[in-house]
């Protein structure tokens, strides 16, 4: 059976709606990489990646 919980306590125990969702991403370029295409790999994984998976506010 479901608890019900008041609005503050959700927000403090960070359940439903005020769920936190991250992840962490690490790269390993190698020396020679230029700064033009590790921008170019990051501006990639942000448009083809992060930017369709936003949640709608």
């Amino acid at each position: 059976m479901a608890t019900q919980r008041s609005r503050r306590l959700r927000k403090k125990l960070h359940i439903d709606g005020f769920q936190e969702l991250d992840f962490s991403v690490a790269w390993n370029f190698a020396e020679a990489t230029s700064e033009q295409q590790i921008d170019k790999t990051v501006d990639n994984f942000i448009n083809e990646v992060i930017a369709p998976n936003e949640p709608c506010l």
